[in-house]
């Protein structure tokens, strides 16, 4: 019985110490979740099949066409980084 009591004062002490660590943690899902509303990564992909789509395997602009989808998601990931901020869902 009492290692049972043990244990159950161990569990409490661990969620109390953890307790602070998850309620940080709460704004990162926020955030996360801001910035996934602007869908970077499907427009990426999108951005992508179209460059494969419409240039072939051997054109040297796929590569440039790659490159630009890519910097079109950064540039996305940021400006929906700095929105999510504006609003106040990221810190």
């Amino acid at each position: 019985m009492c290692a049972r009591k043990a244990l159950a004062v161990g569990c409490l002490g661990v969620l109390t110490l953890c307790w602070p660590l998850w309620a940080r943690a709460q704004p990162a899902s926020e955030c996360n979740s801001c910035v996934a509303a602007s869908d970077c990564t499907g427009k990426h992909d999108n951005c992508v099949a179209e460059c494969f789509a419409r240039l072939f395997t051997v054109d040297p602009r796929r590569a440039a066409c790659r490159d630009a989808c890519n910097a079109h998601e950064n540039e996305c990931r940021r400006e929906a980084v700095n929105t999510c901020r504006s609003q106040h869902a990221c810190s």
